[in-house]
């Protein structure tokens, strides 16, 4: 049986012509580096398709097509892949040759299933947007890293429950991933748009981590439109706590860690802080949709004020978390 090659890209598309041009620009900078390319279009119309197969080279790239649903497509393509490590390249976000380089040398090196890195923002029009704060934020601030560094599978259980209603792994357009990671685990097609935030909560002592410390790639900010279904997972009151429980359970009945590990390394105690966080979290986001100006209305101030010393307690129990994990060096 033959070794599987190293570097593989799945480009999903869907009437992207208006952003593809300048994304095949920024492409052909490192393709030479790239085994393979699977292009996973959603029955596109504006001529996407004989655009990417004009210009990508055609002893590389296949054609493949899906119904549209984001994580669907993605699934699909993963599915199709025989290299060893996966980049998504969503049309849009661009990443330079050196950094996609850089992200396969640390999985690599640290052995890691998935190499996370934050963009820079990027408004419609390319010009710079504000920055915004992710989780990998916290992981860099919180554990004062300053190079690329593997996490502990107990530390990156602590921040998905700390961040169960954001996205541990942020933009995948910034990550590398190891396919069969991705292949054993799909992203879930069952939490609207926050699949991939999903994915981090239930993965995260599934697959080793690591973490590259700067910005490598750029996000499109897009001015998207979501409906009522795709939303529906971020709108429902404890959704973002069901699922922290629901991953600190599957660790349990795996047998993969006992409750009194999860207990000593103050994983628990974040779970309860997070929870109690999300609870007011989803009220006040409940109370702002139904009324307007939310502000004049005492309930929402109140629960502002909860939310918010919520999540100081919450900041306190994972600190607390990871220094005793640190300090008594519990590992799963």
């Amino acid at each position: 049986m033959s070794q599987p090659s190293n570097l593989g890209v799945v480009l999903p598309t869907r009437n992207s012509m208006t952003l593809l041009p300048a994304h095949l620009s920024t492409m052909k900078s490192w393709l030479d580096i790239v085994d393979e390319i699977i292009v996973i279009d959603s029955f596109s119309t504006d001529g996407t398709l004989n655009l990417l197969k004009r210009e990508l080279p055609e002893k590389k790239a296949r054609f493949l097509t899906h119904p549209p649903g984001l994580y669907e497509s993605w699934n699909y393509g993963i599915r199709q892949m025989t290299t060893k490590y996966c980049y998504i390249s969503t049309v849009g976000d661009t990443i330079q040759r050196d950094w996609l380089a850089q992200l396969q040398a640390i999985a690599e090196s640290l052995q890691a299933d998935v190499v996370i890195s934050k963009p820079k923002f990027l408004m419609a029009n390319g010009q710079p947007a504000k920055d915004l704060q992710l989780p990998i934020d916290d992981i860099i601030g919180t554990l004062k890293l300053n190079a690329p560094t593997a996490l502990m599978p107990l530390q990156v259980l602590v921040f998905a429950i700390a961040h169960a209603d954001a996205c541990l792994l942020g933009s995948s357009a910034s990550n590398l991933y190891r396919t069969a990671i991705l292949q054993q685990h799909p992203f879930p097609t069952d939490y609207g748009l926050g699949g991939d935030a999903k994915w981090g909560v239930l993965h995260a002592c599934d697959a080793r981590w690591a973490v590259l410390t700067e910005c490598v790639t750029t996000f499109l900010l897009h001015q998207v439109q979501h409906d009522h279904v795709a939303l529906s997972a971020w709108d429902t009151v404890q959704s973002a706590s069901d699922l922290a429980h629901t991953a600190i359970k599957r660790l349990i009945d795996d047998g993969r860690v006992t409750k009194k590990v999860l207990m000593e390394s103050g994983a628990l105690a974040v779970l309860d802080a997070f929870v109690k966080y999300d609870q007011d979290r989803c009220r006040l986001n409940q109370l702002r949709r139904g009324q307007w100006p939310w502000f004049t209305n005492p309930t929402a101030l109140l629960l502002r004020c909860r939310r918010n010393s919520q999540r100081q307690r919450l900041e306190q129990a994972k600190r607390q978390a990871l220094q005793r994990q640190t300090t008594n060096e519990i590992m799963l």
